[in-house]
């Protein structure tokens, strides 16, 4: 799907809407990111994430090519066991991506982009997400394994 909305994601890149979710949620409450997020978000955790700052230099563009190259790497390797060595690799990339978001969030905001997530399979298709519901499915059974693993 990417393949066929390559012209329309990167007019999106080169806007000054596109600061991932963030910059999304404050484009005057408007667009699609925005609709969805409050969907699926309370006011309170909405808010909370429209005012979590990116890191300094952060480049959107770039770092939407790395979650979509991620995702085209783990969802051409599975199925996989989620405790592989393989499938850790990957979770370390993801919680890599992830970090520069989450040390910034608000446990609110954390809480709303969570729960954004946890409903992906309902809005995936109406937006250009970073990642796929059956690829986020799998780094959750990655990041069970891991705990397990450590735990058990």
């Amino acid at each position: 799907h990417f393949d066929e909305w390559q012209g329309e994601v990167e007019a999106f890149w080169d806007s000054d809407v596109f600061r991932f979710h963030q910059e999304a949620a404050r484009a005057r409450g408007q667009g699609k990111w925005a609709e969805l997020q409050k969907r699926y978000m309370t006011p309170e955790q909405f808010s909370a994430v429209s005012q979590t700052k990116l890191p300094e230099g952060f480049n959107a563009a770039e770092n939407f090519r790395t979650w979509r190259d991620l995702n085209d790497r783990i969802k051409a390797a599975l199925p996989m066991d989620p405790a592989s060595p393989q499938a850790q690799g990957f979770l370390d990339e993801w919680q890599a991506l992830i970090r520069p978001f989450a040390d910034r969030s608000s446990p609110e905001a954390l809480a709303g982009i969570s729960n954004f997530y946890e409903h992906i399979e309902e809005w995936e298709g109406e937006i250009i997400a970073p990642f796929e519901a059956k690829v986020f499915r799998f780094h959750q059974d990655a990041a069970r394994a891991r705990e397990a693993m450590n735990n058990g």
